[in-house]
């Protein structure tokens, strides 16, 4: 049997008429709790989204079940959908559970 599969995702977004921290915010605000989530992205949590510094300002992060490749719709435009905004950088990183 295979090992399960996860995937950290790193996601920052484009600024449009705001300064980067705002821009952060207003992201922030689209993903966190109470915020109605599309089924493509709640399909593929397996952990609560939280915020993320970085050197270059602040993302959202979240670990998925298995690989972005395994997205029905593109994960890309899945994020920009709820973002409102197009990403600036989306970054991952794949790994599997061992020693189970």
């Amino acid at each position: 049997q295979k090992p399960p599969e996860y995937t950290i995702v790193i996601a920052r977004f484009e600024a449009e008429d705001e300064d980067g921290e705002e821009a952060a915010s207003a992201a922030w605000k689209t993903f966190s709790p109470p915020a109605k989530l599309p089924p493509e992205l709640t399909r593929q949590l397996c952990s609560p989204i939280w915020r993320a510094s970085q050197g270059n300002g602040e993302a959202i992060a979240f670990l998925a079940c298995g690989r972005l490749e395994g997205w029905l719709k593109n994960p890309q435009y899945v994020l920009e959908g709820v973002a409102g905004r197009r990403l600036a950088q989306l970054r991952f990183a794949r790994f599997e559970e061992i020693g189970r």
